[in-house]
């Protein structure tokens, strides 16, 4: 944005002017390596299991560059906290996730009942990161400005992903089934030429992008400013493309229900801009040759078993539940568990593989208690988008909505899917202290009034 808005704020209001304050640069660009390299997947796996993560279990502990700025970042957070004492009198109030807090909880209990315990601990490890990005984004992210800088380096993720895969279709099937690097970066193309990007498996790819596809596409029914839409349509663009040719059938799923639940909305508060037709229209134009592809590749030849093979693994999970629904076989023990049954009767020449549904996963792993916590981890960050978007505020209204719109669709595609990588969790936790945030600052600004006028460059 041309102007700050923490600074208009305190122009209005005096009371926000020593509660909002502003990310430094400092913080800003460790948020977006971290934000932009989780696709990249710059990473390592310490104590790392060969045999439980070919079988789709998060087998080591994960070190990357994102943990690296999150630790710098809580560590300048704490300094910042020393220097000027308690916050009282803050406006915008501290936001703990407590539902979130639980899984995590949950997470942890359950290695006390695993097969093998420190596979327990590698998911907590994982997700406990992702917490870490939702509490900072909740908390620290206080002004429309530094809103923006976040969905920024997303939008610069999509269009990156977007680019690399076309790079990777032009180069023809050449690439089909290979893997190239570029220094610690890979670059894959799957066997039937389905694009992978840097992010090594083409369903991870097309779950991610999607999942920021539609918080990026909220920008369009925001009142931000005119300079940031050419750079919006151009990564909607290229997203779209990357997502169709990843040929993810989930990712496509879950931009769908998004779609209706932000069209829908915006048509019903009449936010939708004059241009909508011709970005549509212009939109179906650019994605018939990858839709074309998808619709040889993935319906009209079918998936090579792909969904045939989830029915199995299924029933498996439905007998290792049978025998006890209440408590769970250790987070990230899955695969363990459910071993024996697959050894038996009908099951016993299928593929095995960890159950193709989160839900399922997650309660063999947690038990009820902790499937319910999991399930309101995500009902509670679909709650805070939606009550960003009743406040009725032109910002961050429609981005709000977008965002729970996006966790829905993931919800969809979890269905079928393990949804246990790095990327895809964390990505989804970046969501929710976004929805987080937008729901604090839109509060906020509806008992602190901003005038449209009062925000430099803030009409469409």
């Amino acid at each position: 944005m041309p102007a700050s808005s923490a600074n208009n704020l305190m122009l209005i209001c005096p009371a926000a002017k020593t509660e909002v304050r502003s990310l430094h640069f400092f913080e800003k660009a460790l948020i977006g390596i971290g934000i932009f390299e989780i696709p990249l997947q710059l990473d390592k796996y310490l104590m790392y299991y060969t045999d439980d993560g070919m079988l789709g279990a998060v087998a080591g502990f994960n070190v990357s560059i994102l943990l690296v700025c999150l630790v710098v970042l809580y560590w300048n957070w704490f300094l910042q906290v020393m220097a000027r004492g308690p916050e009282t009198g803050r406006v915008l109030r501290k936001t703990f996730g407590t539902t979130k807090i639980f899984y995590l909880a949950a997470i942890l209990v359950s290695s006390l009942t695993a097969v093998a315990p420190f596979l327990s601990y590698f998911e907590f490890f994982m997700v406990f990161q992702g917490y870490l990005l939702f509490f900072y984004l909740a908390n620290r992210i206080e002004t429309r400005e530094d809103f923006l800088w976040v969905l920024g380096w997303l939008m610069a993720a999509l269009a990156f992903q977007g680019v690399v895969m076309i790079g990777l279709k032009l180069m023809g099937s050449s690439m089909y089934g290979a893997t190239k690097k570029l220094g610690p970066i890979s670059f894959a193309v799957w066997e039937d030429g389905r694009t992978a990007g840097t992010m090594g498996s083409a369903v991870v790819a097309g779950s991610v992008m999607a999942m920021t596809f539609l918080p990026i596409s909220g920008l369009i029914f925001s009142k931000t400013a005119r300079a940031w839409l050419p750079a919006v349509f151009v990564a909607l663009a290229l997203g779209a493309i990357g997502i169709l040719f990843t040929q993810t059938r989930g990712a496509l799923i879950t931009l769908f229900f998004g779609a209706i639940i932000l069209g829908v909305g915006c048509w019903a508060r009449q936010w939708l801009p004059k241009y909508t037709f011709q970005a549509l229209l212009i939109g179906s134009v650019i994605a018939l040759v990858p839709a074309y592809d998808l619709y040889q590749n993935r319906i009209q030849k079918g998936d090579h078993g792909s969904a045939k093979s989830r029915e199995h693994l299924a029933g498996i999970a439905i007998d290792i539940l049978s025998d006890d629904p209440i408590f769970g076989y250790g987070a990230g023990n899955c695969h363990r568990a459910c071993q024996k049954y697959s050894d038996q009767g009908e099951f016993r020449s299928e593929w095995y593989y960890t159950i193709h549904c989160k839900y399922l996963v997650v309660w063999i792993e947690t038990g009820i208690l902790g499937l319910t916590f999991f399930l309101l981890t995500l009902g509670s960050s679909i709650r805070d988008g939606w009550l960003a978007w009743r406040t009725r505020n032109r910002f961050f209204g429609p981005i709000g909505l977008a965002i729970s719109a996006a966790i829905i669709g993931q919800m969809v595609h979890m269905i079928v899917d393990i949804f246990n990588s790095r990327l895809q969790v964390q990505y989804l936790w970046v969501l929710f202290g976004l929805a987080a945030s937008a729901r604090s600052i839109a509060q906020f600004e509806s008992s602190y009034p901003v005038t449209e006028t009062a925000v430099e460059g803030d009409d469409v």
